[in-house]
């Protein structure tokens, strides 16, 4: 079977992170974020996906993220 084939499931999730809320999670103070989606779930990712994100400001912005049937994130992409 392609891997690549595989189910995945995918999920809109906006994100406002001040810069200096940003900080706890890149010097690895915190390692997770806690957001609710735009369908309302909650739903907790790996901080380091958003560094690639990060700006003088901060992190905004909404994200998908795909994630795999265990609830792996497989890619994050910021959507707006």
């Amino acid at each position: 079977m392609d891997p690549l084939s595989r189910e995945h499931n995918s999920i809109l999730v906006p994100v406002s992170i001040s810069r200096e809320q940003f900080m706890k999670y890149y010097t690895g103070e915190a390692s997770s974020i806690i957001a609710k989606s735009l369908d309302g779930r909650s739903i907790q990712f790996p901080a380091i996906s958003l560094r690639n994100f990060m700006t003088a400001e901060g992190v905004y912005g909404t994200f998908c993220l795909t994630y795999d049937a265990n609830g792996k994130l497989i890619e994050m992409i910021k959507c707006d």
